[in-house]
């Protein structure tokens, strides 16, 4: 069975034209997964790290938020670095352990920001998962920074 083993968060509070986000501590076959978001609907635009596949991304509302993911095939992996317009953006690496070696992450993404209304973001969805065993991880992001508003 799958499970987080750790992560690295990076927070951009002020703007910037990019990022390296921060990865964490991690070892070979975890599975290493991106979540990252910004201000506005303008992409993130990967430009450095090797070995990172685009799972999804899309705008919503006023952010835009996209995942990437790699398998580790070492214990000193790159980390992913980003462009994007000047503003604040933020990105979560988590490594998962125990992950299997030869199947690639599923990823369902939702732009539908009118989810969020009331806090009510997770209890309105629904997912289910292609396989038993598996770990669901959400990855979520606003235009109003990290944690709650």
């Amino acid at each position: 069975m799958a499970w987080i083993y750790d992560y690295g968060v990076t927070e951009n509070t002020s703007a910037t034209t990019g990022f390296t986000a921060e990865l964490p501590e991690h070892d070979t076959n975890d599975m290493l997964i991106c979540f990252a978001a910004k201000d506005s609907t303008g992409a993130i635009t990967y430009t450095a790290g090797t070995g990172w596949t685009a799972l999804s991304s899309g705008a919503g509302g006023a952010q835009w938020v996209g995942a990437w993911y790699k398998r580790a095939t070492s214990n000193a992996e790159s980390a992913p670095a980003f462009t994007h317009g000047s503003e604040e953006s933020n990105a979560i690496i988590v490594a998962v352990r125990g992950a299997h070696t030869s199947t690639a992450p599923t990823s369902v993404i939702s732009t539908d920001d009118t989810t969020m209304a009331g806090g009510g973001f997770l209890q309105d969805q629904s997912y289910t998962s292609p396989s038993t065993n598996s770990i669901v991880l959400f990855g979520m992001g606003t235009d109003s920074g990290i944690g709650p508003a």
